[in-house]
């Protein structure tokens, strides 16, 4: 069980919105690079996994190139490395884990 320092430290570091994400979003992450702290990176895809662990929660996104080959990145959600996360569509499913999506590459290019 945590103690009353560590929940409130936990809760001081997040930043100023809690974010909302679900699996099935897609989503375009702007974040700095972990070389070099000026360059800023995004990153667009579909959202596999969401880990919902306070501080450490985390994402999974999965990026489809154009020669069908995959891209996974994770990012966690409350670091300082990222800078914003846009929400660009949202795509319903039934499950909260969407790894059978890696599968099933051709499909996920008709959604992009």
């Amino acid at each position: 069980m945590k103690s009353k320092y560590i929940i409130n430290f936990e809760f001081n570091q997040y930043k100023n919105k809690i974010i909302y994400l679900k699996s099935g979003f897609y989503v375009k992450v702007n974040f700095y690079s972990n070389l070099d702290v000026k360059k800023k990176i995004f990153f667009t895809g579909i959202i596999i996994s969401v880990r919902n662990k306070g501080i450490s929660s985390s994402i999974l996104v999965r990026k489809v190139l154009n020669n069908n080959e995959g891209v996974e990145k994770m990012f966690f959600i409350y670091s300082d490395n990222i800078i914003k996360i846009d929400i660009l569509k949202k795509y319903l499913f039934n499950k909260s884990k969407l790894y059978n999506i890696r599968k099933k590459l051709n499909k996920i290019v008709k959604f992009t």
